[in-house]
């Protein structure tokens, strides 16, 4: 499967950019940037629908972080 972007959503596990293993990823890779510190599920899901709903989605890959 050809992958153009990496869309993250979740929390502080995917929050922060530098110095992490999304900005490893973006050396390869288009990357949407969605975390957020301090939220939940509730929340990347919601970023989550906003996103399907106004963006082209061909080749995107979708990763979601929560911290327990």
């Amino acid at each position: 499967m050809l992958i153009d972007n990496i869309a993250f959503f979740g929390d502080s596990f995917c929050a922060d950019f530098e110095d992490s293993y999304i900005e490893s990823l973006s050396k390869n890779y288009n990357i949407t940037h969605m975390g957020e510190h301090g939220t939940g599920l509730t929340y990347a899901v919601d970023r989550f629908r906003q996103f399907i709903t106004n963006n082209n989605l061909n080749n995107t890959f979708f990763v979601f972080c929560n911290s327990a």
